[in-house]
């Protein structure tokens, strides 16, 4: 009932700021990736669901937060926390405008990550690795579907993509 789901899911977000946030892991090759499109001049942001400070704290303790740009999540209050919302602010806070926001891309695991690219009127790509699976990005539109963080990174910068990328969220 909602009562029952409403006490476990304050019983898992204060397991999870104690310590379940670390028990984040980056998916393998992440960490290289990231320093491969940095290296090539592309802007980076992450957009997700987390809350923004915790994204934060993630980001920070596996020393991935230096090679993003803009880190945009969701607020504390729930405020602007639809995941097209939170898309659409990572864009501006990049500074992605007219021919620079047409180059700009979405990079996600989840449907949601497809839907908040195509709703702010970028590509989508998906990055089979996570949660989701090749069918669900696909339905959800990905321009094109990625099975590992290095095939991704080939393919951002073979000229197929160019620009700015929203990176996937840890």
């Amino acid at each position: 009932d909602e009562e029952r789901s409403a006490q476990l899911y304050a019983k898992f977000r204060e397991r999870y700021s104690v310590t379940g946030w670390k028990e984040n892991r980056p998916y393998p090759g992440i960490p290289q990736m990231l320093a491969r499109l940095k290296e090539a001049g592309l802007k980076l942001a992450v957009a997700t669901s987390k809350p923004e400070p915790t994204a934060r704290r993630v980001l920070d303790y596996f020393d991935l937060a230096r090679y993003f740009g803009v880190i945009c999540g969701a607020g504390a209050d729930g405020k602007d926390g639809e995941k097209w919302q939170i898309v659409g602010r990572a864009l501006r806070e990049l500074g992605a405008e007219g021919a620079e926001k047409a180059q700009a891309v979405m990079v996600g695991d989840r449907d949601l990550d497809i839907f908040g690219g195509r709703k702010n009127g970028i590509d989508a790509i998906g990055l089979n690795v996570g949660f989701g699976s090749r069918q669900e990005l696909k339905e959800a539109g990905a321009v094109y579907v990625a099975e590992s963080a290095g095939e991704l990174a080939d393919y951002l910068l073979s000229g197929q993509e160019t620009g700015g990328c929203l990176a996937p969220g840890e």
